[in-house]
């Protein structure tokens, strides 16, 4: 019994110690740390939001809820023709190797060599003309035992970096799908543009010619022909007097410098010059998914470009719900933020007079340090509109490139102010004549409505006027 328990101990002894080196391996365990939100995200503000990973199956279809044939069919070229989507997937097919690699060298080597050969005899003098077969077998293994863990680490190295290139091929994969809905999403939008711009320049044509052949027959009066003449005429006064003030100031007298912008020519010397994303930050809303009304109808405003309407918005027509809104990670517009429209009525602006959402047609300005909210509200639509590429028809396209690259100007606060004042008091000016041209053309309007409908009705005897 001593003798079993002598050859016993040195194997116990052998399994001890191996299960304390596995307790010593290299370097400590991997720990994996959840990406933050971002605190101004709106989720990032709400830790009951209930945040959950995406189904990567998800991610590879996500735009056939749109419905849209055309855009699977521009799917599938893009996915087939992506480069950046072939590096991604070569890639993980390199860190698929590599692990590999690394995960074989936890196993024993075996090495197998076999070797035959014929030989003269060495000694042809003694026994001539003999010949004899040589056959050679042989056979090695080598095992690295890992005591210490460091072939164990590298394989997690190996296997995290098979994960990232995972990931890396889903960021490429989002990032294309996404480019290409936003280009369509763009393209559709300024399709209905096009119908809607086509559709009031037929509208206006109609009320030209409405307006010229009343004036002919007598039924329109020659003073509302120029009623409408002084009205296009006060507006272009308008645009100009703000495009002027904006872009060279108000004194006469001010030295002048180079802009740099062809179109913008010399600005005053004190004047500050480059593009917005230097000057000014801003955000833009999105739309949640239409029908389903759970994600509408709530308590939050969400301002489209239909509520953009006046110079304060302090009310929206549609309302969004919580869970639409962190479906969505849009964030909130802070009361007395700039909208600024830039899909379809490009240019049109109005201020936030509560906290809202807004949709993707819509950029959002916070007050800005070295800007007067005023003189943001009228200067961007001249210069970030001047920017704005313009398509066969004619009509202004913009998205966030083009506005953060847009080149602006920032005068001193002490300018703003001035040039604020200014244009304040002109365009109120224009504007009340505007207000009273249009009364009266509303006047004239029921005026010749009610002689018709009496003299029909037979209030009024007109056979004596025929």
């Amino acid at each position: 019994m001593q003798s079993i328990a002598r050859m016993k101990a040195p194997w116990v002894w052998l399994f001890i110690l191996s299960n304390m080196a596995g307790g010593c391996m290299l370097g400590p365990n991997y720990r994996e740390t959840p990406p933050a939100v971002p605190a101004h995200w709106q989720a990032g503000q709400d830790a009951s939001a209930g945040l959950k990973a995406v189904d990567p199956q998800t991610l590879k279809d996500w735009w056939k809820s749109f419905g849209y044939t055309g855009l699977d069919r521009l799917m599938k070229q893009a996915l087939a023709g992506n480069l950046d989507l072939k590096i991604a997937l070569t890639r993980i097919d390199q860190a698929r190797a590599e692990r590999s690699g690394t995960r074989a060298e936890l196993f024993p080597k075996v090495n197998l060599g076999i070797g035959a050969a014929r030989y003269e005899n060495p000694l042809p003098g003694l026994v001539p003309g003999t010949r004899f077969n040589f056959f050679q077998l042989g056979f090695d293994t080598l095992w690295e035992i890992d005591l210490f863990g460091r072939q164990r680490r590298r394989l997690e190295a190996a296997s995290a970096d098979l994960d990232a290139a995972d990931e890396q091929y889903r960021f490429a994969l989002v990032t294309l799908t996404a480019e290409v809905a936003r280009s369509y999403i763009e393209y559709r939008n300024l399709q209905n543009q096009q119908i809607i711009t086509r559709a009031n320049l037929t509208a206006q044509q109609q009320i030209l010619s409405l307006t010229e052949t009343l004036f002919r027959e007598g039924v329109g009066t020659r003073f509302e022909v120029v009623l409408r003449k002084q009205i296009e005429t006060l507006q272009e006064q308008l645009t100009a007097v703000i495009h002027h003030a904006v872009t060279e100031g108000i004194d006469p007298q001010a030295k002048l410098k180079p802009s740099g912008v062809d179109w913008l020519g010399d600005v005053p010397e004190g004047w500050e010059t480059g593009d917005l994303k230097h000057f000014v930050s801003f955000t833009v809303g999105w739309t949640p998914p239409t029908g389903q009304d759970h994600l509408y109808n709530g308590e939050f405003p969400w301002c489209t470009i239909g509520d953009i309407d006046s110079e304060i918005i302090n009310e929206t027509e549609k309302m969004i719900s919580a869970t639409g809104v962190v479906g969505s990670r849009i964030q909130m517009t802070k009361k007395g933020s700039l909208l600024f429209s830039f899909k379809l009525s490009i240019g049109q602006v109005a201020f936030a007079g509560i906290d809202m959402f807004t949709n993707e047609a819509i950029a959002s300005f916070p007050p800005q340090s070295g800007y007067i909210p005023r003189f943001m509200f009228y200067s961007f639509p001249v210069y970030i509109v001047e920017n704005a590429q313009t398509n066969i028809y004619g009509a202004k396209l913009l998205n966030q490139f083009p506005i953060k690259n847009a080149p602006i100007v920032r005068p001193s606060v002490c300018e703003q102010e001035d040039i604020v004042i200014y244009v304040d008091q002109e365009t109120s000016k224009l504007d009340t004549l505007i207000s009273k041209y249009q009364r009266e053309l509303e006047l004239l309007s029921e005026y010749r409505a009610s002689l018709i409908s009496y003299a029909v009705t037979g209030k009024i005897d007109v056979r004596g006027l025929v």
